[in-house]
């Protein structure tokens, strides 16, 4: 009987034991080799959409199309440089009256009414006649013209020629456009004179020349 029990007792034991076993395996922890599960990917960025941007109803849109051709236009700093045709009266020692040559000289219109001692003097460039400087009054008309002191002597170099720079002085002045009168000093000096020159006074035109 002994022997009975003792076997009943191990058997009991070891049922025992098995049932605890299977539980622990239906409800046992997870391990540690569990499956790996993949994180979930990260959301894509979100899609921007173009924005249109409409034009208001008042806004005019330019075309496209190729600009016109534009002809060109003439510069309006373009100056037209016209010719003044002044006469240079030439005198001979055969006739004091009147000129052996009356030569056409052109020169700048711009240069004349600017620079009127430089206009001069080209106009008086084949004789021995040079001008410091030279002036005209808009409301008598007259030229005022200086010449130096070594021009002034050529004057007085002789009696004829005197006569001969003198006619080709005055009458030369005389006969430029719009001058009725002229008035000549020497360095400034007004009414010099020597022995065969006078530029005392006023020159005044008393007849046309031919």
């Amino acid at each position: 009987m002994k022997q009975i029990k003792v076997i009943f007792i191990l058997l009991c034991f070891t049922f025992l034991v098995g049932c605890n076993t299977k539980d622990k395996a239906s409800t046992g922890t997870i391990s540690k080799s569990t499956d790996y599960i993949a994180p979930k990917p990260a959301s894509a960025a979100p899609t921007v959409k173009p924005l249109f941007i409409f034009p208001a109803p008042d806004v005019i849109l330019l075309s496209s199309a190729p600009a016109a051709s534009v002809a060109p236009t003439a510069d309006k700093n373009t100056v037209t440089d016209e010719k003044l045709d002044i006469t240079l009266y030439i005198y001979g020692p055969d006739d004091y009256d009147n000129p052996i040559e009356k030569k056409i000289i052109q020169v700048s219109k711009v240069l004349y009414e600017t620079d009127l001692p430089q206009a001069l003097n080209l106009i008086f460039a084949e004789t021995d006649i040079r001008f410091n400087s030279a002036k005209v009054d808009p409301t008598s008309k007259c030229i005022t013209v200086d010449i130096p002191q070594e021009v002034a002597d050529k004057f007085n170099a002789g009696s004829c020629a005197g006569i001969i720079l003198m006619n080709e002085l005055t009458n030369t002045l005389l006969n430029l456009p719009d001058i009725n009168s002229a008035v000549v000093t020497v360095d400034g000096i007004k009414d010099t004179y020597a022995d065969h020159y006078s530029f005392e006074g006023i020159f005044t035109k008393e007849k046309e020349l031919g």
